[in-house]
């Protein structure tokens, strides 16, 4: 992404390189000025990249706002007839699953919108194809207010590290091209091409948290601490980045040195240690290796081992508190 360029949002070199190669494309529309952003970029490299035919626009109903939903919902099926898009959309009813699970309605509509997703990927796979990509809509703006609301909740370096341009998934590409366009950028993209989008006006309720981040805290934080709020917390996210990727490769290498095969180890012996029975089925940890670690190693060498031995599929998530259970298991005498 390039978001300096007075023609506003583009897309980066590395997003072009994805499209190099026949694949499946999908974008995620829900109506408003980025997404519309996104799906205006991809229709300009539909005709530049032949192989990109068939593009298709995901949207998702959430039953939460009635008849401006239903006109949401014909404004993109409307879009993607006029540039050939396929168009492929659901009804769902966040509210109703957000009253079951004890989730925020802002919550619950996310989990559904990703597995309607992944759904489609799925159901429309193609044995031996490059794997597809998904196109999200998210910002400079929604970037920054993830990272702050990840500090305020107590985030470790994952967090702080924030959303990237491009994440692989195990099925697909997650690409995000507007990440480092502002939303200012974004509305003057439009205004240059004379294009219309839908505004949400649910975004100006202050129930759910990110929007009182957008509307109240940001505002306030802009006008009274730091008027580059946002460019700081993203430089923040890009630092945070790059250490822990590095951090990471190291606790890859440490773990390869100090795991053995639990089933020749005795677990509470002087030079291993595991937590409960389970583990010791598969894999074990040299005790006196494992505390020559730093600590900022001992808690990833902590999640690289439990992801090891959690049920191949799954994911294993290990709060703060879990990982400080688990290493200080290993200062025991």
């Amino acid at each position: 992404m390039d978001s300096n360029t007075k023609g506003g949002p583009t897309l980066s070199t590395n997003v072009l390189s994805l499209l190099t190669a026949p694949r499946r494309v999908y974008a995620a529309v829900s109506g408003g000025a980025d997404s519309i952003a996104v799906a205006s970029l991809l229709d300009d490299a539909k005709r530049v990249h032949s192989f990109l035919q068939a593009p298709v626009i995901l949207h998702v109903h959430h039953g939460l706002r009635g008849k401006e939903a239903d006109t949401d919902e014909q404004f993109v099926a409307d879009w993607a007839e006029e540039h050939e898009w396929r168009f492929r959309s659901s009804h769902v009813n966040a509210a109703e699953v957000a009253r079951q699970t004890g989730q925020s309605i802002e919550t619950a509509a996310r989990v559904l919108r990703y597995a309607f997703f992944a759904h489609v990927l799925e159901e429309e796979r193609i044995e031996g194809e490059a794997k597809p990509l998904l196109f999200l809509g998210h910002h400079l703006q929604d970037q920054a207010e993830s990272i702050l609301f990840h500090i305020l909740r107590g985030c470790g370096p994952d967090g702080l590290s924030g959303m990237t341009e491009i994440e692989e998934r195990p099925a697909f590409f997650l690409v995000r091209p507007l990440l480092s366009a502002t939303k200012e950028q974004i509305l003057q993209f439009h205004r240059d091409r004379h294009s219309s989008w839908r505004e949400d006006h649910t975004n100006q309720q202050m129930e759910a948290t990110r929007n009182r981040l957008r509307g109240m805290l940001f505002p306030a934080i802009r006008q009274e601490i730091n008027p580059a709020v946002d460019d700081a917390l993203v430089r923040l996210s890009t630092i945070a980045r790059e250490e822990n990727a590095y951090l990471e490769n190291m606790a890859t290498a440490a773990f390869a040195q100090i795991s053995t095969n639990g089933k020749e180890e005795e677990p509470f012996s002087a030079t291993s240690l595991s937590r409960n029975a389970c583990f010791l089925q598969s894999i074990a940890l040299s005790k006196e290796k494992f505390l020559a670690q730093p600590v900022a190693l001992q808690r990833r060498l902590v999640r690289h081992w439990v992801a090891r031995l959690v049920e191949a599929g799954k994911t294993a998530t290990l709060s703060f508190e879990d990982e400080e259970e688990i290493r200080r298991h290993f200062e025991r005498p």
